[in-house]
């Protein structure tokens, strides 16, 4: 009997302390496809206003699953570099247009606009927060998008694993 209470406590304590697994990809990796497949879809589709000027860049911070970060980074004006993506987040977005920075590289402009902090440019602050697994293959999960004070909007979104990777299926 003993042994067998030694066998049930090691199996389920290697239980509790595994990595949820999806299909062998780990939780990390689906989140950073789904947020990735975000940023790509906003870059492709969002019309940005005319009358501020050609966008240069967009501004992103990525939500986490313990705290709002993605919001509360847009609402603010001075932005931390615990805000910013990891460089290896980033440089997986190298080819969307405009270029992906860390949210800490914009500041609000004179007109409260989004510019960047070190060349003055245009920009656009794009927050997208951690996602909901409604199943394995589908998540959902919200955007906040900010050009000025005037210009900000926020989109509830879904995306589906497809087999080339996670699609934005949806935002409204």
């Amino acid at each position: 009997m003993k042994r067998f209470v030694i066998v049930a406590l090691v199996t389920l304590s290697g239980c509790a302390t595994s990595q949820e697994v999806w299909g062998g990809r780990t939780q990390t990796r689906e989140v950073q496809g789904v947020q990735a497949a975000a940023v790509r879809y906003f870059a492709d589709n969002y019309d940005p206003a005319d009358y501020l000027g050609e966008p240069q860049a967009l501004c992103l911070v990525l939500g986490r699953p313990e705290w709002s970060l993605d919001r509360d980074a847009l609402q603010r004006s001075a932005r931390t570099d615990e805000m910013n993506p990891t460089p290896a987040f980033l440089s997986s977005l190298k080819n969307v247009r405009p270029r992906v920075v860390p949210i800490a590289d914009c500041v609000w402009g004179e007109d409260l606009s989004e510019i960047l902090k070190d060349s003055g440019e245009r920009a656009i602050a794009l927050g997208v927060s951690h996602p909901r697994w409604v199943t394995p293959n589908l998540a959902r999960f919200t955007v906040s998008l900010r050009e000025n004070p005037r210009k900000r909007f926020g989109f509830q979104c879904s995306a589906s694993r497809e087999p080339e990777g996670w699609r934005v299926r949806q935002c409204i």
